[in-house]
């Protein structure tokens, strides 16, 4: 227990130490708190430290740099009240230090603040849109059945409503059920059969964190494709692989392997289009194929307006322990440093296409 401790709070100063300094290089020192600017980055607690070594400082830093590097009339603002902001084009990264009551919903603060922004004639990125997609599962797949996503068969169900066996029959076990409000492989549980479901469904505190359950057919896969998209444009890829032979979710924290070559080519344009119909701005996709059979139609697992890229090592013994290489402290072959790097690369895509959109 102490050495685990240990090990998190080194890890935590390492990333300290290189995150802040490095991303600071290559944006520059920022403008604070300027009203009279244009654009408005909003970072709010900006200079506390666990803020600092969040993805969402170098995600802010960056589209500041290329906003200024475009010419742009730019200012952070790190202060609370955004809502004194009219006729603004306003950025900002969710992250849950927003959420300051502790909602289950806590994607809901984010509709309240966008939403009221643009009441105000302010330009947002999110809209309030798309950030209703954001950990919102129960939306997303409505969305998916609106604009014929192809994904697999998905049931929402009130989780007041009472629930029969015939209900569940055309998806069939085992099957997954999905938290409403979750991210990454939190919140996804394989289901065997009914009694499981129903046992499920009395639990109170699953009740309480959840307004819909969400059960979707189990596709028979290994690996999946994430597939990070801005505009009209495929930015970013890699293959997560699940080397165990029993299914569980492909999250490099559960020992996935990465692979960034082999993107399907020939699903290109299907999955440009299957982007274009949500009408977002940027969004990660996760794609698979029943039986990884790249031969077939693939379906759209989930999509997120937010994400956190997962860049390429320089060495092929990290692809293979990828989740050991992201704690590891490698300066050689530095998890953080190749972060940095792509979110910056990510974030210039967006401030084109904004600047494309907006101006």
């Amino acid at each position: 227990m102490l050495r685990s401790k240990a090990n998190w709070f080194l890890h935590f100063i390492v990333r300290f130490l290189f995150r802040l300094p490095y991303t600071l290089f290559k944006s520059g020192v920022p403008k604070l708190n300027d009203l009279n600017s244009e654009w408005i980055v909003w970072t709010p607690s900006l200079w506390h430290i666990r803020f600092m070594v969040n993805d969402q400082f170098i995600k802010s830093l960056a589209v500041y740099h290329y906003l200024k590097q475009n010419g742009c009339n730019v200012s952070l603002f790190t202060k609370k009240n955004i809502g004194i902001c009219f006729r603004k084009k306003i950025i900002f990264f969710a992250y849950n230090w927003f959420d300051m009551y502790s909602f289950s919903n806590y994607a809901s603060i984010f509709h309240f603040i966008t939403s009221n922004l643009e009441m105000q004639n302010n330009l947002v990125f999110p809209s309030s849109y798309e950030v209703k997609l954001w950990e919102n599962k129960a939306y997303m797949y409505e969305m998916f059945s609106r604009f014929h996503i192809r994904s697999p068969k998905t049931k929402i169900i009130s989780i007041s409503e009472k629930l029969d066996e015939n209900s569940l029959e055309n998806l069939g076990f085992p099957l997954l059920v999905k938290e409403e409000h979750s991210y990454g492989s939190l919140g996804i549980r394989l289901v065997n059969n009914y009694k499981e479901v129903f046992f499920l469904l009395e639990d109170q505190e699953f009740r309480k964190r959840n307004k819909h359950l969400i059960l979707q057919e189990l596709l028979n896969i290994h690996r999946d494709l994430r597939v990070i998209l801005v505009g009209g444009n495929i930015v970013w890829h890699y293959w997560r692989i699940n080397l165990d032979s029993e299914w569980r979710p492909t999250s490099t924290s559960l020992g996935s392997q990465l692979e960034f070559e082999n993107f399907p080519r020939k699903w290109k344009e299907w999955i440009l289009d299957m982007f274009s119909r949500l009408n977002i701005i940027t969004g990660a996709f996760d794609i698979a194929w029943q039986n990884d059979d790249l031969e077939s139609e693939p379906y759209i697992l989930e999509v997120s307006p937010f994400y956190q890229p997962n860049p390429k090592p320089r060495f092929d013994r990290n692809l293979r322990e990828y989740g050991k290489w992201k704690r590891s402290i490698d300066f050689i072959d530095f998890y953080h440093k190749g972060y940095i790097d792509l979110e910056f690369c990510i974030q210039k895509h967006l401030i084109d296409e904004l600047l494309h959109r907006w101006t």
